[in-house]
């Protein structure tokens, strides 16, 4: 697993110091997820979990741009018939989208794939990691966001933007259920334009 994160690093490396010469954006932002889980068996509550991103936008002309992200990502939940347990799954996520930018609004969207890191059951004050054979080691989807870059100097915008992202497979390896992530992310950050 460790090679694996070392290659997706060098990955995005590589790709931002291709693109250099061009007009290239390199944002970090952080914020929460209102992760649900859709699940076959039960009613699962919202959670509000971590996420982390690190972004490069590389220009394709005038409004268009290709985004990549890289980051952390945590999806929880409870269900109805259990609300002392919550369920955690975290995951390196990683993001390819189209962007639309009209002035300082942006529209994005494209598909998401997150690897798993780790996962733990909390009852209480009490965590219990997963077996490792209980968890998915590979989770795709779509995401799409909207967002707001407000101009702070010469090169800095704030960036602020939430976004929808709906799984498309199934994060357990059970027989007995079929969990599903989809999130409302809020997101808040600093853009740098080279």
């Amino acid at each position: 697993m460790l090679n694996c994160r070392y290659k997706i690093v060098l990955i995005f490396i590589l790709l931002t110091r291709i693109s250099y010469s061009q007009n290239l954006v390199i944002g970090l932002s952080g914020g929460i997820n209102f992760s649900k889980a859709i699940t076959d068996e039960y009613k699962s509550k919202k959670q509000i979990c971590p996420t982390i991103k690190l972004t490069s936008d590389f220009l394709l002309n005038e409004k268009f741009y290709l985004q990549f992200g890289l980051g952390y990502i945590q999806h929880c939940y409870s269900i109805d018939i259990f609300p002392n347990i919550k369920m955690t799954f975290n995951y390196i996520d990683i993001s390819l989208a189209a962007k639309y930018k009209y002035k300082n609004f942006f529209v994005a969207g494209g598909p998401i794939f997150n690897i798993y890191i780790n996962g733990a059951t909390h009852i209480n004050n009490y965590s219990v990691d997963f077996e490792k054979d209980f968890s998915e080691s590979f989770l795709y989807g779509l995401s799409g966001e909207i967002g707001f870059e407000l101009p702070l100097g010469r090169n800095f915008n704030l960036l602020l933007q939430s976004g929808y992202s709906i799984g498309f497979k199934d994060a357990t390896k059970s027989d007995d259920t079929v969990v599903k992530f989809n999130g409302t992310i809020f997101l808040t950050g600093l853009n740098y334009n080279f």
